[in-house]
């Protein structure tokens, strides 16, 4: 399967999905790099308690990536050194239309 978007993942992200939680706060699998598109800038999302918050760097990656991309997932963007947490998750898929499928996370 082709990656219509491929030329547009020019950004790597260092992702970490939560594992469970422990005597020590939350266990982490390890660490997976995604090819990705950061889109700098801010927006509104709705987490999955039904809260509103103002989500930071909105990033674009393949569909073939979205199991790697859960919700509560730590993620390291380039050039930073605080881990960010995934708010929201939104798989876009055409179905038969032909268009380029992509999954949108929401960063905190």
């Amino acid at each position: 399967m082709s990656d219509d978007l491929g030329a547009f993942w020019v950004h790597t992200i260092t992702v970490q999905p939560r594992a469970g939680s422990g005597a020590n706060g939350k266990i982490r699998t390890d660490p997976v790099e995604v090819s990705c598109f950061i889109d700098g800038g801010t927006k509104t999302v709705w987490t999955t308690n039904g809260e509103v918050i103002v989500a930071a760097a909105p990033v674009y990656a393949p569909v073939s990536a979205a199991s790697v991309l859960p919700i509560g997932a730590a993620v390291l963007l380039p050039g930073e050194t605080k881990p960010r947490q995934i708010v929201a998750v939104t798989v876009h898929t055409s179905g038969g239309l032909g268009l380029p499928d992509h999954v949108e996370l929401a960063l905190t």
